[in-house]
């Protein structure tokens, strides 16, 4: 309509009014000055389309709140920080411009879109220099300036992480890069091997009688890889050292979880201490969890093994380790799925004095997830009810991967509960069984007899049978 004011949206509005009154540095900022709100509001009352991308369109309070409040190290609080907003001198010609994210009303997957306006703004009418529509900017941010190194660039990126998209200047206008290639529509996240680093020191405290000192033992660096596509390695890694009479394992985990729509970070220390030998055997062996919001935050880790003896003095391992730097961090989107299919058969054995007899009560199939952050089953469990006479029973199988000196090993545990007519009855019969192998396919046919119970005038003994019909 000729003469009417444009409008952005109430949040975006309020968004600006509150960032204008916190200030920004020189070299980059967060929030958008008067006239550079309208001339954003000039390109959007053209293109109705698109509506600005609030704080809620990234999903991801936690991180936008870590960037406001927190320090760790060279990185410093950025009060006014609004995700989808960046100003800064992008060309390097001295004047200010400035970076925003759309949203396609159409609301499809891939409906952020990038501008950049290119400062002088000496009137409400500028056009962006460059416009990157269809990318997957959820849970993603724009980032400027120090501490990173000059000259600066624009990022669009995951937090707490070294991937993303760099706008890099061209003629009279910018690429959006990738790895050394141009993006094109969809994710701006680098597709190279996801990596973090850690630094690690192992310590023996060496006493005899009270005096006791400590000894360093094995002092380096270590990476985990965080490819999930690479292997089933995915999250671990382990580093062999010698360190008096034992041979050391250290291990160490690291891995996402997500609760409550909010990806946080574990990590998982640890070693085993074994003497050499034909008749080795562990004498000590520690491990510990730590969790965090994001990889940086992060404090020192350490965890202290069992003591044991070497000659005359008592020696008291210690595993000590910290952050060095995580790159190519990609959380979402998620890993490809793994679950195996396995087929179960509930056979009950009827006995009246010294005849007896078996029915197939019943057959059934379970699918198995394997994957932590599947949201359409419970990770590592499948569940079954099934009737069978006056008996309702309650089929259980749980698998995992630990991992061994060499490799993994797979654990599969099945079993079943019995109760009288419903699940919250006396519990009649009970078994549980655990099998393993290197490999999942390696897994034999498997069954577990339960308790019997008496039904009538007949002495029933339940029997899981279970095998594996297929892995994906």
């Amino acid at each position: 309509m000729a003469g009417a004011e444009p409008a952005l949206n109430t949040r975006f509005k309020f968004l600006i009014a509150v960032c204008l009154a916190l200030g920004q540095p020189a070299w980059c900022g967060h929030t958008l000055t008067p006239q550079q709100q309208k001339v954003l509001q000039s390109w959007l009352v053209h293109h109705t389309e698109y509506h600005p991308a609030g704080d809620e369109d990234c999903q991801c309070p936690e991180d936008i709140e870590e960037m406001r409040t927190q320090s760790v190290g060279v990185w410093k609080p950025v009060p006014d920080y609004h995700p989808y907003i960046a100003t800064g001198d992008f060309n390097g010609d001295g004047t200010e411009d400035f970076a925003v994210v759309v949203v396609n009303r159409s609301g499809r997957e891939g409906s952020y879109a990038l501008l950049v306006f290119n400062g002088p703004f000496n009137s409400d009418l500028a056009s962006p220099v460059f416009m990157q529509p269809h990318l997957s900017l959820k849970y993603h941010g724009l980032f400027y300036g120090p501490p990173r190194a000059k000259p600066y660039r624009l990022v669009v990126g995951r937090f707490d992480s070294d991937s993303g998209a760099i706008l890099v200047p061209h003629g009279n206008g910018y690429r959006l890069m990738v790895a050394g290639e141009e993006a094109g529509p969809g994710s701006v996240d680098t597709p190279e091997k996801e990596e973090l680093r850690l630094a690690y020191e192992l310590i023996l405290t060496k006493c005899r009688g009270t005096a006791c000192h400590d000894d360093p033992a094995a002092k380096g660096e270590t990476q985990i890889s965080l490819d999930r596509e690479e292997s089933e390695l995915y999250g671990w890694t382990f580093v062999e050292k010698q360190a008096g009479d034992l041979e050391y394992q250290l291990r160490f985990f690291a891995g996402h979880e997500l609760e409550k729509k909010v990806y946080g970070r574990g990590i998982r220390i640890g070693f085993a201490g074994r003497t050499r030998g034909a008749d080795s055997k562990q004498v000590t062996w520690a491990e510990k969890r730590f969790d965090a919001r994001n990889w940086r935050l992060f404090p020192t880790m350490s965890v202290a093994g069992t003591p044991y003896s070497e000659g005359q003095e008592k020696i008291t391992p210690t595993l000590h380790v910290s952050f060095l730097k995580v790159v190519q961090d990609l959380t979402p989107p998620l890993p490809t799925k793994r679950e195996l299919q396995l087929g179960y058969e509930l056979t009950l054995t009827r006995c009246k004095g010294n005849s007896c007899h078996s029915d197939a009560a019943k057959k059934g199939q379970v699918r198995l997830s394997l994957y932590y952050l599947d949201p359409t089953a419970s990770w590592g469990v499948a569940t079954a009810t099934e009737n069978a006479g006056n008996v309702k029973y309650e089929v259980r199988i749980s698998g995992e991967s630990e991992p061994r000196e060499k490799g993994f090993e797979r654990t599969l545990t099945i079993g079943f509960s019995g109760r009288m007519e419903k699940l919250s009855d006396k519990r009649v019969t009970w078994a549980a069984k655990s099998f393993k192998a290197p490999e999942w396919r390696a897994l034999p046919k498997m069954s577990v007899s339960g308790d019997p119970y008496t039904e009538g005038d007949e002495r029933v003994t339940p029997t899981l049978l279970v095998n594996l019909v297929n892995e994906r």
